[in-house]
């Protein structure tokens, strides 16, 4: 009851405070939502890979593919040094983000040229293999396409790609910091979940289902035309643009030249933005700093009387840092991932040398509430690794390619509005608003930091549950041919899927961020921060591949008449994975809360590092 009652008060509305919006702010935040779109597009590129491939390589050849995600989860490596080389006159982030958009929209060009990516990922029979088909039968060809498919450039295609994503990354969050102003940079991680949520979303569906959408289109234009023959009689049929399409409407290869010249011409466009700081900031560019990273911010002022330059080589007295508290002068931060530090003897500032950054890391690095959470950062997602191969199952089993996509792209919808609900932005819709689950920072308060956590995880364990049983029924429902009505029911509950797993996955990924917020020492909360999403998203990455690889290993299948037999007598290695799981998960997620429960045993200063030098 006690539960219920904090539930019920849980879903009284927040006054939100009114932010004044200029254009200069709304250019902003519409110019990172379109880096944002530009970034995710090549990552919805690769998303839709495995799909293509799947039933045609190996679920280990497919795991492999997989990897190229990795730069993401390692990024933190190199991040320092985006903040320490750059060249003044462009910028300090145009200076990456110009060269490595360039580069990007130049990679995929290259891919579209001639088909090239079309070939790899379907390359033609060769003239042996048509002339020996007559002989060899049609398994042939369906081996020898197989083994023809360029595995191998794709890989090291995609990887080039998303190291430098993972790098353009880097550069735009450090420049949302700067072109947004105080209080709207909490908008920062929205922008970014929203715009390449979208663009992923957009060049998975276009690949996937625009393809099916037109065709259908087609049909139903035919139809049309046969019902209304006189209006367009002096058609002959062959002539007739309403014949069904052979071709498809959009290839891989089309869409990367398409989006390789939108985002070099983005890139020319952007050459002429001045990176400038946000209007809070512009009349003292040199002296101010803000150390911010979402809620956790730490503002350094000095007196009016104080210059940098002419006291450099001089002493202040530790007394003069009263002065400094006192002041109105902000000290705006050019970069989330830098650190400022404030000698109490000499009153100067100074930035860490990029070595002692990583000397920081280190330091972070052993204390014991973050070896804590890291274990839980890097073990706890390891009961949801089937998600992917349920996936690929059940295209397998006779979902369509086109239905999975369209239905894929209802969590766009999701996507969108979580982060708007949880950063207490304007809502079209009042009562997503009262869902205060969503509000985790708030919910964090209200019951805690292990309460919240567990139940993000129980909810998607929940999810895997409903995703495993619906793989099994997925199985059967595609031997039998069924009504309009058990078809429709059909997409509802796979709708309802897809969808309870995006909720769920961005359930964790919230309360997983709010964490960070709350534990993270404001001295350093951006290598904090940095250094917290990277055990997270590496926590993520791992055991989607461990999964997809030990797929093949787990199937089992019996030998009749000298046939592989697996749908007779064979087990396949996706259900023996979600098995594993689910037991591991009742006997392991329960254990997981003690751990949950110690990270609230930690006092605040037990997060915090005693020597920053």
């Amino acid at each position: 009851m006690g539960f219920i009652t904090d539930l019920k008060n849980s879903f009284v509305l927040n006054k939100f405070s009114e932010e004044n919006l200029n254009r200069k702010d709304i250019g902003s935040i519409c110019l990172l939502l379109l880096l944002y779109i530009l970034q995710g597009i090549p990552i919805g590129i690769q998303n839709t890979i495995p799909i293509m491939l799947n039933n045609r390589v190996s679920y280990s050849k497919i795991a492999i593919l997989s990897l190229v995600t990795f730069p993401f989860s390692i990024k933190l490596l190199w991040a320092p040094i985006l903040d320490f080389f750059y060249i003044k006159r462009i910028g300090k982030r145009k200076s990456w983000i110009i060269p490595v958009q360039v580069i990007c929209g130049l990679l995929l060009l290259y891919g579209s040229y001639d088909k090239r990516m079309d070939k790899w990922l379907f390359p033609a029979p060769s003239d042996t293999l048509t002339a020996n088909l007559a002989e060899e039968g049609s398994s042939l060809l369906n081996k020898t396409s197989t083994t023809q498919i360029m595995s191998g450039k794709i890989f090291l295609f995609f990887l080039v790609l998303y190291f430098l994503l993972a790098t353009q990354d880097i550069a735009v969050d450090g420049w949302a910091l700067t072109i947004l102003r105080p209080h709207l940079r909490l908008h920062a991680s929205a922008c970014n979940s929203a715009g390449q949520s979208f663009g992923a979303n957009l060049a998975f569906f276009l690949i996937l289902g625009s393809n099916s959408i037109f065709n259908t289109m087609c049909k139903f234009s035919k139809t049309f035309h046969n019902h209304f023959e006189s209006f367009c009689s002096h058609l002959k049929t062959s002539d007739c643009v309403c014949h069904k399409c052979v071709d498809p409407v959009v290839t891989i290869s089309g869409f990367m030249r398409f989006f390789g010249i939108i985002i070099l011409i983005t890139t020319f466009f952007l050459m002429f933005k001045k990176e400038t700081a946000s209007s809070s900031t512009s009349n003292t560019p040199s002296t101010v700093s803000e150390v911010s990273y979402n809620d956790t911010t730490m503002d350094l002022t000095i007196p009016d009387s104080f210059n940098y330059r002419k006291h450099k080589d001089s002493g202040v007295s530790a007394h003069n840092m009263d002065a400094v508290k006192d002041s109105s002068e902000i000290f705006e931060l050019e970069s989330v991932r830098e650190i400022l530090e404030y000698d109490l003897e000499t009153g100067i500032k100074g930035r860490f040398r990029m070595w002692n950054s990583y000397k920081t890391l280190k330091k972070v690095i052993t204390l014991a509430p973050i070896k804590t959470l890291a274990f839980l950062l890097l073990t706890k997602y390891l009961f949801f690794s089937p998600e992917n191969p349920i996936d690929l199952k059940m295209l397998s089993y006779g979902l369509s390619q086109d239905l999975y996509a369209i239905t894929k792209s209802f969590t766009i919808v999701v996507d969108i509005i979580f982060p708007l609900v949880l950063f207490n932005s304007v809502f079209i819709i009042p009562f997503i608003h009262k869902l205060t689950l969503f509000q985790t920072s708030y919910y964090i308060v209200l019951y805690g930091i292990s309460n919240t956590l567990y139940r993000a995880l129980i909810l998607r364990f929940a999810s895997l549950i409903i995703s495993t049983v619906f793989l099994i029924l997925t199985k059967y429902y595609y031997k039998h041919d069924h009504y309009t009505e058990t078809n429709f029911v059909y997409v509802l509950i796979l709708s309802f899927v897809i969808i309870l797993r995006r909720i769920s996955q961005l359930l964790n990924t919230v309360t997983d961020v709010a964490l960070f917020n709350k534990v993270s020492d404001p001295k350093i909360g951006a290598i904090y921060m940095t250094l917290l999403n990277t055990l997270a998203n590496f926590g993520g990455f791992y055991p989607n591949y461990i999964a997809l690889l030990l797929v093949d290993t787990l199937t089992f299948s019996k030998l009749f008449g000298g046939v592989a037999t697996e749908k007779k007598l064979g087990i396949n290695g996706v259900f023996v994975e979600c098995l594993i799981c689910i037991i591991c998960g009742f006997w392991l997620i329960p254990r997981f809360k003690l751990m949950f429960e110690k990270l609230d045993q930690y006092d605040e200063r037990d997060w915090t590092i005693e020597d920053y030098t």
